[in-house]
């Protein structure tokens, strides 16, 4: 069945600031505004920011949520980076990690 267009956005927001999340736990990005920048680089709209500041806006929080159901299914792919629950407790968002 066909995903409804708001839960299909939720899915690319969630998969691809996902990585992004993982790429900074890593140390491949030193702050979330590199992996929005790259996203930009290709071919996101500059007006639109990036994948970090779509997933601020749609709420760290609920995709996490979204992250964690996901990745019950047993694939990897969809595991949460450690960072999710950070933000989670803490109220905060992508940007504020950004110098």
């Amino acid at each position: 069945a066909a995903l409804p267009r708001d839960a299909l956005q939720a899915r690319l927001v969630a998969g691809l600031a996902n990585a992004g999340a993982w790429a900074l736990a890593g140390g491949q990005a030193k702050a979330p505004v590199d992996v929005d920048l790259c996203a930009m680089a290709q071919g996101v709209p500059r007006w639109r920011g990036g994948v970090m500041q779509a997933a601020d806006e749609m709420g760290p929080l609920l995709l996490r949520d979204l992250l964690r159901a996901l990745a019950e299914r047993g694939d990897g792919f969809w595991e949460p980076a450690p960072i999710w629950d950070d933000l989670a407790l803490k109220g905060g968002r992508f940007s504020d990690l950004n110098p």
